[in-house]
């Protein structure tokens, strides 16, 4: 009895070894199907890695806090493990962090706001970074037609005309000293982003007086909407009778019931305008996955009309 207790002790403990020996061969083969040094062995080493080839050092130290608020276990420096390095490779083959590059990359700061660059280029370009590459690339992005312009508290801090003006769609008295986000407004070719200080202090992107999925996207959907349609087509996106067709679409099967997106007294320009860019944010911010609580006619034309269309031009 005691032998046969020893045996099958033996027997665990090879078969443990066997499967150890198994998964460091599979980190081995998938760290050269990566093109990655096969000495990496810890996460620490694989953040680093992933960043070098991911663009350099430029952006590095921002490179890993995405990696490590994508994935808190990377917050920790601990053995490498087949299932941390399959979640990498994910990362790697969808250019998560290429996209945050080049989404940092189209951020600049108001020279008389007190957030820090590197808070205003991190915060808004990991919004912009669920961006499809399509509108990421140099011929759509607005580097090319506008930009992206981050400032503190409120819009009226760069647009100080802006100053006691109302806004539309919003309740009597609502001026844009209270919105923390605007999309080329009156003919202008800046977006504009305030963050605001958390009670921690901390820099953030606000998440009141705005109601909307995503607050970066919306508002650069407001942009690409008015700057790249007019590029594209001579006029907004939002006119394009293709968006139209489905915004009725959805409000016909009672999915637009909010009277922003209705806007007052049948505007149904305001209305398309503002369906446009929560729709772009609704979408890019589940990542196009569509739900029945969604807009789901809107969603197919970003989706399968939109991005072709950006695509083909």
């Amino acid at each position: 009895m005691k032998k046969s207790l020893i045996l099958s002790k033996i027997f665990i403990l090879l078969l443990l070894g066997v499967a150890s020996y198994v998964r460091g061969c599979d980190i081995y083969a998938l760290l050269e199907e990566m093109e990655f040094p096969d000495d990496i062995d810890t996460i620490f080493e694989l953040k680093i890695e992933m960043a070098r080839q991911s663009g350099g050092t430029y952006y590095r130290d921002d490179f890993i806090r995405y990696l490590e608020d994508l994935n808190p276990a990377f917050k920790v420096d601990a053995e490498l493990t087949l299932e941390q390095l399959q979640w990498a490779k994910a990362v790697m083959d969808a250019g998560t962090l290429k996209r945050l590059s080049s989404g940092m990359g189209m951020v600049d700061v108001n020279t008389k706001s007190t957030v820090p660059i590197s808070e205003a280029k991190y915060l808004v370009g990991k919004e912009l970074a669920k961006l499809d590459p399509i509108i990421l690339s140099t011929n759509w992005n607005l580097n090319s037609v506008g930009r992206v312009i981050v400032t503190n508290d409120n819009v009226t801090t760069y647009w100080t005309h802006l100053k006691g003006v109302p806004v539309r769609g919003h309740p009597d008295g609502v001026t844009w000293d209270s919105i923390p986000g605007a999309g080329s407004p009156d003919g202008e070719n800046e977006l504009v982003i305030a963050l605001t200080k958390n009670n921690k202090g901390e820099w953030t992107i606000p998440k009141g007086n705005h109601g909307s999925s995503n607050l970066v996207i919306h508002e650069f959907a407001h942009t690409l909407d008015k700057l790249v349609g007019q590029r594209l087509d001579g006029r907004k996106l939002s006119k394009d009778p293709e968006f139209y067709r489905n915004w009725y679409n959805d409000y016909q099967s009672g999915k637009i019931t909010e009277q922003y997106y209705l806007q007052p007294e049948n505007n149904y320009e305001n209305a398309l305008e503002e369906s446009f860019a929560e729709g772009f944010a609704k979408y890019f911010e589940n990542n196009g996955r569509v739900t029945s609580y969604d807009w789901p006619y809107i969603s197919s034309y970003i989706g399968n009309y939109l991005m072709k269309k950006l695509k083909d031009k």
